[in-house]
């Protein structure tokens, strides 16, 4: 319940009977391969799909202004999410004759298909014959391609280097389509407004690289690391109308800290930074209006997120049991 900028109060209920229908499964493959000593390959493939489908049958909506009904409809509403997606996965891994120096090479491709569709019909309260039918059609496509190379070697007895680089492709592509219809029979019309009905397409390239060291003392052990990325991001629709999304770059810090107590407890102090950039999801702008009171829409302009982590742990064992405590602070 709210209340109106006059003083009343406004209260809208919904219900509905409500039945959801849904099948995931998962398909993995590996096959792992020693060349000699030295070198190995791994390789997987994934296979997976999520098949999601609700129904809505009379979702009566109804809202009140001081307990008294102003407006009152219903609906029929039809919702299908289906998810298809693949990983395909190559490993490469050299080591040398020094311990723990090591070289790897990783590409990974990656492809999530996915139909978000609705169907909503404005019912009469009389008969229930609909009035006005609406019906939302979105075909999309998230695919990814990454190529990473990692470097591992000590320095000495009690120090370790590592360095790398990584590069993430990224396409993004949404078909989305809005139609009308009157009555119970009339044929469905396309919506050609632009917001309703468009093609959406956003190619994003991420490229990183990273060095830590690690340095090991009696009691103490310290590793300190800094990775740097920098992403370009084009996006379009159909129209030729470009979304103007400036590249960015970014430093991202870490720092993780132990002391090794008596009787061979542990406290550990850590620090980092993460990026979490927008999924399809938050970037599709689909007008998802199946529940008019539940509008969703992504915004392709959306920033990543940035999250500092700041953690402080405790680890204990005492008759064969083992115990950690920790606290964290997140501010993203």
């Amino acid at each position: 319940m709210t209340t109106t900028s006059d003083g009343d109060a406004l209260l809208t209920t919904q219900q509905a009977d409500t039945r959801n229908r849904m099948l995931m499964g998962r398909y993995i493959l590996g096959l792992d391969y020693d060349i000699n000593k030295k070198n190995w390959l791994s390789a997987s493939l994934q296979f997976g799909m999520f098949n999601f489908y609700n129904t809505q049958n009379g979702l009566l909506t109804q809202t009140f202004v001081n307990n008294t009904l102003q407006n009152s409809n219903s609906r029929d509403v039809n919702m299908t999410n289906l998810s298809e997606n693949m990983d395909l996965s190559l490993t490469y891994v050299h080591t040398y004759d020094k311990p723990q120096q090591e070289l790897s090479v990783m590409a990974l491709y990656s492809r999530n298909n996915r139909t978000n569709d609705f169907i909503n019909d404005l019912l009469n309260e009389g008969d229930e014959t609909a009035i006005d039918r609406f019906k939302n059609e979105n075909q999309s496509f998230n695919q990814e391609m990454t190529i990473q190379a990692d470097y591992v070697t000590p320095i000495g007895k009690n120090q370790i280097l590592e360095f790398g680089g990584k590069e993430i492709l990224r396409n993004v592509s949404s078909d989305f389509q809005f139609f009308t219809a009157t009555g119970p029979e009339g044929e469905y019309v396309p919506v050609t407004s632009s917001n309703l009905s468009n093609v959406f397409n956003y190619d994003q390239n991420v490229m990183a690289g990273y060095l830590s060291y690690t340095l090991n003392l009696d009691k103490y052990s310290i590793k300190p690391g800094l990775r740097y990325e920098y992403t370009t991001i084009q996006a379009n629709f159909q129209d030729e109308e470009n979304v103007e999304i400036p590249s960015y770059g970014i430093l991202v810090p870490s720092i993780n800290l132990s002391r090794k107590l008596e009787n061979g407890n542990m406290i550990k102090a850590a620090y980092n930074r993460r990026i979490q950039r927008p999924s399809l999801q938050f970037l599709n702008p689909s007008l998802q209006a199946a529940n008019p009171l539940n509008i969703t829409q992504g915004n392709p302009e959306l920033q990543p997120e940035f999250t500092n982590n700041y953690e402080l742990s405790y680890n204990t064992s005492f008759k064969g049991n083992s115990l950690n405590f920790s606290a964290f602070i997140r501010d993203t």
